[in-house]
Formats: C-alpha cells, structure tokens, sequence
C-alpha cells in the first residue's frame, strides 16, 4: 500500500501547478477521484490523463485569473481618472530623455 500513498503523494504535489484558488475550490474533489480511479484503472493511463489534464487545464486557470485581475484593473482605473493622468505625468517627467539620434 506504499504505492498508492506514495501516489496519491505525488498527484498532490502535481495539484500545486494549479492556481491556489482553483485548488481551494477542486483540489480536495480532484484528490478523491483520483484515488478511486486509483483503484480501479490502469495507472499509466491515469497518470498520462493525469498529466494531460494539468498541462492543459493549469495555463488556462492561470490565464483565466490574469485576465480577471486585468480587467478589475482596468475598472479601478477608469473610475479615478485623475489619479492615471498624475501617474502617467510622473512617469513621463521621472523618465530620462532619449536620444534620437547617435554621437
């Protein structure tokens, strides 16, 4: 029974290239139908599938996050436009002039 532990050990660390929300929200969902295909199913499949599903699933959720947190982003800073214009003005007049043209 070393094995199984030591699998269900690895596929948790394999949950930890997820983003912590969608293993807060699945992990624990994730971890009970893996030990019951566990169980029941060729390993080599499961672990291919296993595999399969967080290369493809994990950038996306990842993704998925980023673009949420753009988009509040961008919700914040269209309500203050005031404070954009004072930060962009701070940016231009902090950043060293450029050279057009080379000695």
């Amino acid at each position: 029974m070393a094995w199984h532990q030591n699998a269900l050990r690895a596929y948790r660390a394999l949950l930890f290239l997820y983003p912590a929300e969608f293993r807060h929200e699945y992990g624990e969902e994730m971890e009970s139908l893996f030990e019951t295909r566990l169980k029941r199913e060729p390993h080599l499949r499961l672990w291919l599938e296993a595999f399969a599903d967080v290369a493809i699933t994990a950038p996306r959720e990842h993704l998925h996050i980023l673009a949420d947190d753009l988009r509040h982003g961008a919700r914040v800073l269209a309500k203050t436009p005031r404070f954009v214009i004072a930060a962009l003005l701070a940016i231009v007049l902090a950043s060293p002039p450029q050279r057009l043209y080379s000695a």
